[in-house]
């Protein structure tokens, strides 16, 4: 959606990959426990605040498909005290931070070079599997609003992890 043009007609690409993405979400929908009618006393970021954590490491898969969700307590209630969104648009934005993971460096870290955004960009494109561009494009756009190393830290952290595409370049 972020990539869709605020003024003007969107390409037939765009338009295309918005489908493609809508079709791929509607083929792997799963309800998930709870009202999620957005009646609760709670903004977004206060909900996810209230979110249970898992005792123990969830596999890829688990996670991926929040299969396991039913049996985290209080996982319902959260879901269930979650209210309408917020009018402003930039909401979405500021509940990144608290999902991309991690935490921004201290002082008492040693200092972590990264490349640039547009060589980030680079290297994201080369590597080739289009959710590691996604993520790292979304990373670098949220960087450049709010200037936080995190960002930066987390699309470096997937690029490094995850394989390329085969006859794509080197990760």
């Amino acid at each position: 959606m972020r990539a869709l043009p605020d003024d003007g007609e969107p390409s037939d690409l765009a338009l295309t990959e918005l489908a493609r993405g809508l079709a791929s979400w509607a083929g792997w929908f799963m309800a998930l426990p709870g009202r999620a009618d957005l009646r609760g006393p709670l903004t977004l970021d206060k909900a996810v605040d209230g979110l249970p954590r898992p005792a123990e490491r969830w596999s890829p898969i688990e996670a991926g498909m929040f299969t396991r969700l039913d049996g985290l307590e209080g996982f319902t209630p959260a879901v269930d005290a979650l209210g309408p969104p917020e009018a402003d648009p930039e909401a979405l934005s500021d509940l990144e931070p608290t999902t991309t993971g991690g935490s921004s460096p201290t002082d008492d870290e040693p200092p972590v070079l990264l490349p640039a955004p547009a060589e980030m960009a680079a290297r994201a494109a080369e590597h080739g599997d289009p959710h590691v561009v996604k993520f790292t494009e979304a990373c670098i756009r949220e960087n450049a609003l709010r200037p936080d190393p995190v960002y930066l830290l987390a699309a470096q952290h997937v690029l490094d992890r995850t394989p390329a595409l085969s006859g794509s370049g080197p990760a």
